[in-house]
């Protein structure tokens, strides 16, 4: 992936994602259930920001396409190709 928005939401992303497992981890506190709930909200916001993002982003876009290729059907036949090859020369 080559744009730097992608990559520093993903960071934003992963941080707060780890803020809300090592705070969910902890459940042997009263104050850590509100603190992992609030990490949640964090990190789900972090990652709508990067869904968002990447909607409109065109290197992520074109990092995330599958290559086309063509019906069996429709693709050349490699001895049909590597004969016109050879009788073209």
């Amino acid at each position: 992936m080559h744009c730097l928005i992608c990559r520093s939401l993903e960071l934003a992303f992963e941080s707060q994602r780890s803020h809300y497992l090592e705070a969910s981890a902890q459940a042997c506190n009263k104050i850590t259930p509100r603190l992992a709930a609030y990490w949640n909200v964090e990190m789900e916001r972090a990652r709508s920001d990067m869904d968002e993002h990447r909607a409109v982003c065109v290197f992520y876009a074109s990092s995330t396409l599958t290559p086309a290729f063509p019906h069996h059907q429709f693709a050349p036949k490699t001895a049909q190709v590597i004969d016109a090859v050879v009788s073209a020369a």
